[in-house]
């Protein structure tokens, strides 16, 4: 146990680092949005490129990508009918919950968590493409549906939205472009190379810090939150059920010590900041989108420790 703390140990410390930063006020709320842009145009996709490069399209396993299907469906399905049924929230309010509990923070702490673990990111490169390609693009289509009034073919606006934003996503093209340089066997230039693993091996601290800063600038209003029960709700649907539902359907499909482990952290890790920046997108009360981002990812520190702990015995015991 005590090896697991200390390799997940530079993650924690800083996201509190950061956090500290931001509670102190040495950066201004706002400023962590700078870093974010940093890691999500330039270094993610760096470190992605030369990862799925090295990687080749044999990452794209089926079991491993029907797994992570299944669980992601389950899950949603689960958190739409509390939301909606339970909690009674309007349509919009419950399919943003869901997309909440399924999303995860790919970039800002996904990414940096697969680096420690793993020693490098392509095996969160499959499921990062289910997510943002196929649940993402039906959540907003959903959201989209719910909230137009319009009639006529305002469907195929949407359409087209949604495919410039994936055609747009710098994470997305840069994975693809690795990835098929790397199956190819493309001789890229060493200075090419040399200059795309020094960016992207900045992913992990400046996504980390600018993670803690983002959750000291939110944490204050955490006051005028009152929906305490969703709130629990959500992060324990988030960082319990789902990698616990992941594990089940992960060794139903029979797959490996090292794809098992990448699927369950993948669902475990904390929920995805996008997701109330959608929320604010369609006018929607954001803060419980909010919340749940910043406490997934406060207790993430327990969590991810607990599932890296019971998953180090089980693949031990199946050994």
């Amino acid at each position: 146990m005590l090896y697991i703390l200390n390799t997940t140990a530079s993650i924690f410390i800083t996201i509190l680092i950061g956090f500290m930063c931001g509670a102190l006020r040495l950066f201004k709320p706002g400023q962590d949005k700078i870093l974010i842009n940093y890691v999500f145009y330039i270094a993610l996709p760096a470190n992605l490129f030369l990862s799925c490069y090295n990687a080749k399209w044999s990452i794209f396993n089926l079991a491993y990508l029907s797994s992570y299907l299944v669980s992601a469906i389950i899950i949603i399905a689960l958190s739409y009918l509390l939301n909606r049924y339970w909690f009674k929230f309007t349509l919009t309010n419950s399919i943003i919950n869901s997309l909440n509990v399924s999303q995860v923070g790919v970039g800002l702490f996904t990414m940096p968590l697969f680096m420690v673990v793993f020693g490098e990111t392509h095996l969160a490169m499959p499921l990062m493409v289910w997510q943002s390609v196929v649940f993402m693009t039906l959540g907003i289509f959903c959201l989209q549906l719910s909230v137009e009034k319009r009639q006529g073919n305002y469907i195929a606006g949407i359409f087209g939205k949604i495919i410039r934003a994936i055609i747009s996503n710098p994470v997305i093209i840069l994975s693809l472009i690795g990835l098929t340089a790397g199956t190819f066997a493309l001789k890229l230039p060493s200075f090419l190379i040399t200059s795309t693993k020094s960016i992207g091996d900045t992913l992990s601290t400046v996504a980390l810090f600018s993670l803690g800063l983002t959750c000291a600038f939110n944490f204050r209003s955490l006051r005028s939150l009152s929906q305490l029960i969703p709130l629990i709700t959500m992060v324990t649907l988030k960082l319990l059920l789902f990698p616990l539902i992941a594990l089940l359907i992960g060794s139903y499909f029979g797959l490996d010590a090292e794809y098992l482990l990448a699927l369950v952290l993948f669902s475990a890790s904390p929920a995805a900041a996008h997701t109330y920046i959608i929320a604010k997108r369609y006018n929607m009360d954001a803060d419980l989108a909010t919340f749940s981002v910043i406490f997934s990812t406060m207790l993430s520190f327990i969590s991810i420790n607990l599932w890296l702990y019971m998953l180090s015995k089980i693949l031990s015991l199946a050994n």
